[in-house]
C-alpha cells in the first residue's frame, strides 16, 4: 500500500473499488435510529440478553497481532512518545518494511534506492517525488533493532523480490539473526501481482513469480528452517473489479497455489473495501460526509466484504495445513479532490469500530495466525497511531471541511478500538466465539443482515478476557455469568460514530468491576478480564 502524498501533499489512494449498492431500510430496533449528535449516548438499555461461548473453540497464536510498518512515517524508532503508543496497541509483530516501499527497500541503506532511474515514479505518485522519502535513511537493521528492542516485538520481513535480489536479502536476514533479531516470519515480496510496469517487467505471468518466489522459499528455508514464509496473494476485491480482462492477475491464485504454496508455510492476502456506497449527501456541511441514517450501512462493510472473501473459491482452496496471513487490511477512501471521490468518514469513530469488527471477524477462520492492520503510524487514512505533523510535512489528520490539529502520536480511531483487542489476546492461547440469546440484527438494502453484537473469549492457563463489540443505537445489558464465574474487570471505550478521533478525551472511557451483568453503552468496545 503506497500511503505517501502527491505534490500538493495529500495522500492518493491505489487499489480498486468495491461497488455495493445498499441501503438502510432498518436499524436493529426495527426504526430508525433516534440518536441526535448531542454526545448523548447514556440511554437506558432497550434490550436484555444473555452471553454464552460457542461449542468449538481455536487456537491462537501469540503473533496474531501485527501491524504494517512504514518506517518512512516517523524519524526515529526510538523516539519516547511513539515507543509509548506502540506499547498501548500492544503488537506482538510489525511488518517491515510494509506496503510499497518494501519492492524499494535498500536495506543496508535503511531506505528506499539511491537510484530511482530504472523505476517508472509516475505509478507511484507522491512516494518518489518527496525529498524527506528519497534522503530518509534511519531505518538500518541496527535501528530497526533498538525499535523493536523498546517496543517488545518481532518483525515480519517482507523481501524486496522485485529490486533487489536474493543474495542481497539472504544477507539481510543472516545480518537480522547476528544482531540478534528474530527471523521467525517472512513475506516474499509486496504487491506485485498488480499490473504496474515494473511488476510486469520482472513478471510478466503469474507463473513467473510463483516459480520465483519458490526459489526464494526454499534457498530462505534452508538458512533458516525454523522461519515461517508467505507468498503473496490478491483477495476477492481485487479480483472483482477492473482486473477482470487481466488474465495475469486472474490466475495469479492458481499459479501461487499450485508452484509456489507447497513450499511455503502461509499465503498472505491484502484486504481493502471503499465506502463509496454511503450517498453523497449534501446536507452535512462538515466534516464526516454522513448521517446518522447512514451508520448501519458503514458498519455492515466488514460483514460484507468477510462474506465475499470466505466465498471466493481460491481463498477457499488454501489448505488447511497452510496458514493465511492478512498482513494488511482496513478500509480505503480516495482523498483526491474530485467529485464523488472525497473522504466522508475516515478518521471517525466508525473508523475504529469497522477496523476491529473485521479484526474479530478473522478469528472465525482457523487458517488465520496472523492480522496486521494497516498502517501502524500515520495519517487518519489509516494509521492506528497519528503521525508527528512536524516529521512527516503535512496533517496527520485529515479533514476536508478545515485544518485540524492531531496529538502526535495519539491513538486515532482505529488505534483506539485496537488497542482494546491488543490488551485482550496479549498472551492468549485459545479462542472461541460468544453467542447471544438475543442479537438483533441490522438489515440493509438486498436484505443483507449482520449481528448487533460480537465478542470473543480469550485464554491461557491464568487468567480468561472476553471483548464485545456492540454496533447498535441502544444500550445492552449482558448477562455474563454463563462465561465468567467470577466477578470481571471491564474497561470500554464508547463515542458517536462521527466523533472525530484527533486527540485524547474525544471518546468516552470507562472502567470498573461488575458481576453477572454489565451494560454495553451503544457504538462501544468492552473489554472483560477475570483470573481463572
Amino acid at each position: 500500500m503506497n500511503i505517501w502524498s502527491n505534490s500538493k501533499s495529500k495522500l492518493k489512494l491505489k487499489g480498486l473499488i468495491l461497488t455495493i449498492l445498499i441501503g438502510v431500510s432498518a436499524c436493529a430496533s426495527g426504526a430508525k435510529s433516534q440518536l441526535n449528535y448531542d454526545r448523548d449516548l447514556s440511554q437506558s438499555s432497550s434490550l436484555v440478553t444473555s452471553a454464552s461461548l460457542a461449542e468449538s473453540s481455536r487456537s491462537l497464536s501469540p503473533d496474531f497481532m501485527c501491524y504494517n510498518t512504514n518506517p518512512l512515517l516517523f524519524d526515529s524508532w526510538t523516539e519516547p512518545a511513539l515507543v509509548k503508543a506502540v506499547k498501548q496497541l500492544k503488537p506482538r509483530v510489525l511488518r517491515f518494511p510494509g506496503g510499497t516501499i518494501a519492492d524499494f527497500w535498500d536495506w543496508q541503506r535503511g531506505g528506499i534506492l539511491a537510484d530511482l532511474s530504472n523505476i517508472n515514479a509516475r505509478q507511484y505518485p507522491g512516494i518518489f517525488r518527496s525529498s524527506r522519502v528519497r534522503q530518509y535513511t534511519a531505518s538500518k537493521l541496527e535501528e530497526v533493532k533498538a525499535g523493536l528492542t523498546a517496543t517488545q516485538t518481532k518483525p515480519l520481513w517482507v523481501l524486496n523480490i522485485l529490486t533487489s535480489d536474493l543474495s542481497s536479502q539472504l544477507a539481510m536476514l543472516r545480518k537480522a539473526r547476528d544482531l540478534g533479531i528474530n527471523v521467525d516470519y517472512i513475506q516474499i515480496g509486496n504487491e506485485t501481482y498488480f499490473g504496474l510496469p515494473d511488476n510486469l517487467r520482472l513478471f510478466p505471468t503469474s507463473d513467473d513469480y510463483a516459480r520465483l518466489a519458490r526459489e526464494w522459499t526454499k534457498a530462505v528455508k534452508k538458512e533458516f528452517p525454523k522461519a515461517k514464509v508467505a507468498v503473496i496473494s490478491p483477495s476477492h476485491n481485487y479480483l472483482e473489479r477492473g482486473n477482470r480482462r487481466d488474465t495475469r492477475i486472474q490466475f495469479w491464485n492458481d499459479s501461487v497455489l499450485a508452484i509456489a504454496l507447497p513450499e511455503s508455510d502461509a499465503i498472505a492476502f491484502h484486504l481493502y473495501y471503499d465506502t463509496n456506497i454511503i450517498p453523497n449527501r449534501r446536507s452535512e456541511t462538515t466534516y464526516p460526509f454522513f448521517t446518522q441514517e447512514d451508520v448501519p450501512i458503514i458498519l455492515s462493510l466488514p460483514f460484507f466484504n468477510w462474506q465475499k472473501t470466505k466465498a471466493n473459491s481460491q481463498f477457499q482452496a488454501v489448505s488447511n495445513s497452510k496458514e493465511i496471513w492478512i498482513t494488511e487490511y482496513n478500509i480505503m477512501e480516495s482523498l483526491e479532490p474530485m467529485e464523488g471521490s472525497s473522504p466522508k468518514l475516515i478518521g471517525t469513530w466508525s473508523h475504529g469500530l469497522q477496523n476491529i469488527t473485521l479484526s474479530l471477524l478473522f478469528l472465525e477462520d482457523s487458517r488465520i495466525n496472523l492480522i496486521c492492520n494497516h498502517v501502524l503510524v500515520g495519517t487518519s487514512q489509516f494509521g492506528a497511531i497519528l503521525a508527528d505533523e512536524k516529521q512527516i510535512g503535512i496533517n496527520s489528520f485529515i479533514n476536508p471541511s478545515q485544518p485540524m490539529k492531531a496529538a502526535p502520536f495519539g491513538l486515532s480511531a482505529s488505534g483506539s478500538a485496537l488497542r482494546l483487542l491488543g490488551e485482550v489476546i496479549e498472551n492468549m492461547t485459545e479462542a472461541r466465539k460468544i453467542n447471544f440469546s438475543t442479537n438483533p440484527m441490522v438489515t440493509v438494502k438486498n436484505q443483507f443482515k449482520y449481528p448487533s453484537l460480537q465478542g470473543w473469549l480469550f485464554n491461557n492457563s491464568l487468567e480468561r478476557r472476553a471483548i464485545i463489540i456492540n454496533l447498535s443505537s441502544e444500550v445492552v445489558e449482558v448477562n455474563i455469568d454463563s462465561v465468567f464465574d467470577k466477578s470481571v474487570d471491564y474497561e470500554q471505550v464508547s463515542g458517536h460514530p462521527r466523533d472525530l478521533v484527533a486527540k485524547p478525551g474525544i471518546l468516552e472511557e470507562s472502567k470498573g468491576t461488575a458481576s453477572k451483568q454489565i451494560q454495553l453503552p451503544a457504538y462501544s468496545v468492552t473489554k472483560l478480564s477475570s483470573l481463572r
